[in-house]
């Protein structure tokens, strides 16, 4: 497999230096793809430092901007699958063997941070009721049983990626949701590992009110396209 990582960054000076240390046992910089999503820091920095193949936005355009920028180079760079991983260093890289064993048996492989119906790690009360209503949801249309719906680690087959992403126009947090929809929607599989998980002190990026009214905007349009 030749197998490349995307990390969309933004403003993440901090938690990227011991991330981009740790990816690389796994995934080496020459195929390690970071766009960058009009930080504001020194993230353009670390980048440099660290040898990845690092791309630049002039001004935050949002995460799903950012991703559909990584796939699309990761693809003409002869990827055979992406692991995408997010950029604030929650998500451990010690797990990616994980992805792996799993991925010859599903195009979309999703980190959980559930084990036994509970998550792993203290999570933020509004982040819980998002996650859980969100995969619910998700759940019910896709006709697949979705563990975590808005986990940023996921491994996604290049022949899915294909297929999928010129499909997909949301340009924020929601690219993943739509991504998993219209997927589902085309018969492509979806698998999940148990994951570890570290909520640090950074405040995460995601607007939980104006996001989820975003989700139902999406939930709506897709419901009526079916």
């Amino acid at each position: 497999m030749s197998l490349f990582a995307l990390i969309p960054c933004y403003n993440a000076e901090t938690t990227l230096p011991n991330l981009l240390a740790k990816l690389r046992a796994f995934i080496p910089p020459e195929r390690t793809i970071c766009i960058n999503d009009g930080s504001t820091d020194k993230t353009v920095t670390v980048l440099h430092q660290h040898g990845v193949k690092a791309y630049h936005l002039p001004k935050n355009q949002g995460k799903g901007v950012a991703l559909k920028l990584g796939y699309d180079i990761a693809l003409k760079c002869g990827a055979s699958a992406v692991l995408t991983i997010d950029s604030d260093h929650q998500h451990l890289p010690a797990d990616i063997p994980k992805f792996l064993e799993t991925a010859s048996h599903y195009d979309i492989v999703i980190g959980s941070r559930r084990r036994n119906g509970r998550f792993t790690a203290p999570m933020p009360l509004p982040r819980i009721f998002s996650n859980t209503t969100t995969s619910a949801i998700l759940s019910r249309l896709t006709k697949q049983r979705i563990d975590d719906a808005q986990c940023g680690f996921r491994l996604i087959q290049r022949k899915c990626l294909e297929h999928i992403v010129p499909l997909c126009f949301e340009k924020g947090f929601m690219f993943e949701t739509e991504f998993l929809l219209h997927a589902a929607t085309h018969g492509f599989t979806i698998g999940f590992v148990e994951i570890e998980v570290i909520y640090g002190s950074r405040k995460s990026n995601m607007r939980y009110v104006a996001d989820s009214l975003n989700f139902i905007k999406l939930v709506i349009k897709q419901i009526f396209s079916f």
